[in-house]
């Protein structure tokens, strides 16, 4: 058990499953913070916009973040596997940062 003087680092590794019609299901590991900048790098190059407090995919933005998630490791990234991951890591983020006692700015 840590001290109050100790830092709890995560690995920030996100963990998921895809299932794909007639293959095995494939787990996947990426790194979050990869995730994260290589979201931010697309959603910055399309520009989207805001809508309900979320920011609004566009078909092109997700098929470029397909394209870019392939880069990291995710295999024949589908347009939709894009978007959920793209949901995925901000929800993680936002869990990493409450859970880290120390988070760098």
């Amino acid at each position: 058990m840590p001290t109050a003087s100790e830092t709890i680092l995560s690995d920030g590794t996100l963990r998921f499953v895809v299932k794909r019609a007639g293959v095995e299901n494939q787990t996947i590991e990426c790194d979050l913070l990869v995730l994260k900048l290589t979201c931010e790098q697309c959603e910055d190059q399309y520009s989207l916009q805001a809508a309900d407090g979320r920011m609004k995919p566009t078909p092109e933005f997700l098929q470029d973040l397909a394209s870019r998630l392939g880069t990291c490791g995710i295999e024949n990234c589908t347009p939709t596997i894009a978007w959920q991951v793209w949901i995925a890591v901000s929800e993680q983020l936002s869990q990493l940062k409450k859970s880290t006692n120390a988070t760098p700015n």
